[in-house]
């Protein structure tokens, strides 16, 4: 910065009473269920968001201050659906320091710890936005806030980032009147000694876990400054999927040489299993701050998959979780995936103190060790929301563009488009914009990023310095045009076969979304692979960088559509990860020919395998979903995709309005020796570009337009 030394950024009132619905204070990540309809309020009104903008438009981290709030906002008259998260509500209750009139339901932290202990307030904790709020079903109060937990997750969060600092409003609420006690401030303080900890992924299945209110920390005092955004999102409802909670409390007193001290404590887990994996979340209702242990039994079978708020390794039969810094109590909470077998993945979890079991966890109910004392825990509020109503598609023959914010110079890229392979690692390569004049489309797949070991990281081909076309790009987007980034493709290392965890999988991932201000993905997935973890590193990516769309190009199979690709779609839904398109290779057969009635055939059995998957999603909506890319002349089986194969499928692809049409690959676009197979032409006899002027014509069926001779190319909006 040329002018200022230090950018202190307000991280916090991104909703409060001046928006129609209850939302949270100061999300760290976007919720990708939330009923925003205005997807700036959706993606970019949260912590992450605006950190990263800064970041991303050239700001020293360093010169940095992240925002953290020691106050809480409230609602009145909110009902109960969903525990009052994204309900309506009509006012505000009294603040801290006076009527609604007067502090618009502003209250202290300390203020709202007190209420918290009243007993009229359940605590809930959302695993994707990752902060608390509070809800009185008898008042009808929510309360939206940022704890000792939430706060501890923000400052690994600044110190992940290298920023210069937090900064707070205001400094005197956390500590009550009166007391010398500054729960927040001294969290921050704490956490900033240790150097930060993991930050933690947000869980893939945004389901708030509701936990029993604990005894509450006392401590401060404040005004907060009056909002300078308003907003209108405008309220929908939420869905969730089934529970089961079982609960078990005891008290036992640890055998110790010296003088005994009695440890409390619950345990409690809540299971969503869809058949072929289970998320299990576990909620620890402890006395005070520990280092607690809990081991997981799986059944035979079984594996953990991703897992989020607690450190993990595995011995003597047991997966065992441990406490992050900031997860010791009173109230801990952490959860994790088990991919198996149907039936009850985990047949048992232990929680243990200093060596002492204190609560046993089976699926069948708790069961405890004999203890001196036996208390019974109330049960867990369960969340009831009422389920989203499929939207009724609406057919329009001009579409409008994704109103995802982008980032940088980065264009929208339509809903239905034609974007070519590059293979980037040619020696005949030209310039990005010399390849849309004379293809006729601006819009193109740069294949491919895989493994360097030279560079411990992505590089094009696995040789090719990342960076090597960032100019390209760049003049590319100066005429309108946008790139796809594509990684993994026939021949490897992928990255995901390489990283030895998903949180090194989405560094590598994002480094590249970051080099080229990236918008959309494609992963080329032609090799073993392991699911969940690409799954576990995407739900990062997403969370970290929310405006980048997903492509699974995979190999397909006219008789059935996705073969083994069917698996990776499955595991992406099933954890949640947003999944943007799916792209079967129409090509290389061997058994039949490589031909547009086969490419439709494959089309055909993808939409049906989708609806499998995303039986929620309209039939035109999984249109959308489906992009088809052939290989133009001929292939390695040496049957042939013709230019008049080329017509049929475009032809077809506007009559079903798919989402995308790609082919492999540009430089292929030539004529060459009859029947031969090149990367440099396609083997048959028509003009240069002829292919890429016929798939062309998909998008013009929809309004896209391009001037090849003055480099103008307009977008239907």
């Amino acid at each position: 910065m040329k002018y200022l030394d230090f950018i202190n950024v307000m991280t916090y009132d991104y909703h409060g009473a001046w928006d129609p619905i209850t939302g949270h204070l100061a999300p760290l990540y976007a919720d990708p269920n939330a009923p925003y309809e205005d997807p700036n309020i959706k993606w970019n009104f949260n912590v992450n968001a605006s950190i990263q903008w800064y970041l991303k438009h050239g700001v020293n981290p360093k010169q940095l201050g992240l925002g953290l709030p020691f106050y809480g906002r409230s609602f009145a008259n909110v009902p109960p659906e969903n525990n009052g998260l994204y309900q309506p509500f009509s006012g505000t209750p009294a603040g801290t320091w006076g009527p609604a009139y007067e502090t618009h339901g502003v209250m202290d932290y300390w203020d709202i710890e007190e209420k918290r202990a009243s007993g009229q307030y359940n605590y809930y904790w959302d695993p994707v936005a990752m902060v608390p709020w509070l809800y009185s079903p008898s008042l009808k109060i929510f309360i939206s806030y940022d704890d000792k937990k939430s706060i501890g997750i923000k400052v690994d969060y600044a110190l992940k980032y290298n920023l210069g600092g937090v900064m707070v409003w205001e400094i005197t609420a956390d500590r009550k009147p009166g007391t010398n006690s500054h729960p927040l401030l001294d969290t921050i303080l704490e956490h900033i000694a240790q150097g930060g900890g993991v930050v933690p992924t947000p869980s893939p299945t945004p389901t708030p876990t509701p936990t029993p209110t604990p005894t509450p920390t006392t401590t401060t005092t404040t005004s907060t400054p009056t909002p300078t955004t308003t907003t209108t999102p405008s309220p929908t409802t939420t869905t969730t999927t089934t529970t089961t909670t079982t609960t078990t409390s005891t008290t036992t007193t640890p055998t110790t040489t010296t003088t005994p001290v009695p440890v409390s404590g619950s345990l409690e887990v809540k299971v969503n299993d869809w058949g072929s994996g289970a998320e299990y979340d576990v909620t620890l209702n402890l006395d005070g701050q520990y280092d607690w242990t809990v081991k997981v039994k799986l059944a035979p079978g079984a594996t953990v998959g991703s897992f989020w708020s607690a450190n993990k390794q595995e011995g003597n039969g047991y997966v065992i979780f441990t406490p992050v810094s900031w997860n010791k109590g009173p109230t801990a909470t952490f959860g994790f995936i088990v991919n198996g077998p149907q039936g009850d993945k985990v047949e048992e979890i232990t929680l243990e103190i200093n060596g002492q079991v204190i609560d046993i966890w089976t699926p069948t109910g708790g069961t405890t060790p004999t203890p001196t004392t036996t208390t019974t825990s109330t049960p867990t509020p369960s969340q009831t929301p009422t389920p989203t109503p499929t939207p009724t598609p609406t057919p329009t023959p001009t579409p409008t563009l994704t109103p995802t914010p982008l980032p940088g110079n980065a264009n929208p890229i339509p809903e239905h488009f034609f974007a070519p392979y590059i293979d980037m690692s040619l020696s005949v390569h030209k310039p990005l914009v010399e390849y849309a004049k004379l293809t006729g489309t601006k819009y193109f797949t740069l294949a491919f990023i895989l493994y360097s070991s030279v560079y411990n990281g992505p590089a094009w081909a696995g040789s090719i310095p990342l960076e090597k076309f960032v100019d390209e790009v760049r003049e590319l987007r100066e005429i309108g045009g946008e790139v796809i980034i594509a990684f993994g493709g026939a021949v490897g290392p992928y990255l995901c076969q390489q990283a030895s965890t998903p949180e090194q999988l989405a560094e590598w991932y994002i480094k590249v979304i970051d080099t080229y201000n990236a918008t959309y993905l494609d992963f080329d997935i032609e090799a073993g692979i392991d699911a969940d973890k690409l799954a576990d590193a995407l739900l990062i990516v997403q969370r970290e960088r929310p405006w980048v769309k997903f492509s699974f190009t995979l190999p397909s199979d006219p008789g059935i559509g996705l073969a083994g690709g069917y698996g990776i779609i499955e595991t992406m839904a099933k954890k949640g990860v947003r999944v943007d398109r799916v792209n079967p290779m129409t090509m290389d057969y061997y058994w039949t020919p490589s031909n547009a009635e086969n490419a439709i055939k494959v089309a055909e059995n993808v939409f049906r395998q989708l609806k499998q998957i995303y039986p929620e999603k309209s039939d035109e909506e999984i249109w959308k979903m489906i992009g088809l890319t052939p290989m133009i002349g001929v292939n390695d089986d040496k049957s042939v995709f013709t230019l008049e194969d080329a017509q049929q499928l475009v032809d077809w692809a506007i009559q079903h309005k798919i989402g995308s049409l790609a082919f492999w690959s540009v430089d292929r676009d030539h004529p060459g020796p009859t029947g031969e197979v090149s990367p440099l032409h396609r083997g048959t006899n028509d003009p240069d570009w002829a292919f890429s002027h016929v798939f062309v014509k998909f998008m013009e069926a929809f309004g896209y337009t391009f001037s090849a001779q003055t480099s103008e190319a307009s977008v239907p909006t």
